[in-house]
């Protein structure tokens, strides 16, 4: 995989703000027109709307989020990324943590200020 390092920072930087629960710092890697497409449910448009989304999820859960066979493909101010992942969200109240794996696609662009945004995200786990 030939994946700029600013990406690959940026990559990093998405999966350690999600495990860390750091909402706004999520957002902020999500472009403000991004579409965001969970399984089972409506599509989440814009930045602001995915933050309204996220939110009671990470005052319920804290999450240990990763990633394997990951492919990329890159082109100009685009990549387009696929990948497994794994998700186990950890009540925040207590209790047994929960388990779910699956693939997503990302499409990233790297915006006018040349930072990489998720533009793009689809999540096709089977719930």
């Amino acid at each position: 995989m030939d994946i700029p390092e600013s990406l690959r920072k940026q990559h990093q930087k998405w999966i350690d703000v999600l495990n860390n629960g750091d909402i706004d710092a999520y957002a902020n890697i999500i472009a403000k027109d991004a579409v965001w497409i969970p399984p089972g449910q409506q599509p989440i448009i814009g930045r602001e709307a995915f933050r309204q989304w996220l939110a009671p999820f990470f005052s319920k859960f804290s999450y240990d989020f990763s990633i394997s066979e990951q492919q990329f493909i890159v082109s100009g101010n685009w990549a387009f990324e696929r990948a497994k992942f794994t998700s186990k969200m950890i009540p925040n109240s207590g209790g047994e943590p929960m388990t779910h794996s699956g693939t997503f696609t990302v499409f990233w662009q790297r915006n006018r200020e040349k930072n990489w945004c998720i533009e793009r995200y689809i999540d096709d786990t089977n719930l």
